[in-house]
């Protein structure tokens, strides 16, 4: 092989191995791997390549991957639908909080007096345990939409190790 046949089989392969090679670019690097004078470096490669043309494809496979990605896309849509609702609601309940305690201080401010500091602690209790609350309810939608999920994945991943198998 010459210098740059070399340079560019270790050019094409860093690119076979970062998965951005084009049909083009595997087909000229099958063809340098199949070069008469390979490099010693290469010869792990050249194997791999010819092992991996080895391998039959069982017929609808192609199909079956396709359905179970699909379906964990519209599986991981649901779940960032369901995170924007509860960030929506955290938020909601946040601005909930602060209008509360505006009305309650305007409230009390009208009557021209300060609060004490009994009624004072009474109402930042209560606005903090309604906030409270709310982030409860959130990180539980949070979690529940994080537990989905890895169903997801962990169904994908059983359904990929029985086709694996059936090869």
């Amino acid at each position: 092989m010459t210098t740059e046949e070399i340079k560019k089989t270790r050019h094409l392969l860093s690119r076979y191995y970062d998965a951005v090679t084009s049909r083009k670019e595997e087909t000229e690097l099958r063809t340098l791997l199949n070069h008469p004078d390979l490099s010693h470096e290469f010869h792990a490669d050249r194997d791999l390549f010819s092992r991996m043309d080895s391998i039959r494809v069982p017929d609808g496979f192609e199909e079956r991957i396709a359905r179970i990605a699909d379906s964990l896309t519209a599986s991981r849509r649901k779940s960032q639908h369901r995170r924007r609702i509860y960030s929506l609601s955290v938020a909601a309940a946040i601005i909930l909080i602060i209008a509360i305690a505006g009305i309650s201080l305007s409230r009390h401010s009208s009557l021209s007096r300060e609060l004490t500091p009994e009624e004072t602690y009474a109402y930042t209790e209560k606005a903090l345990g309604l906030f409270a609350t709310t982030i409860a309810e959130g990180y539980a939608g949070i979690r529940h939409a994080e537990t989905t999920t890895n169903k997801a994945i962990e169904e994908t991943n059983r359904a990929l190790e029985i086709l694996n198998s059936k090869q």
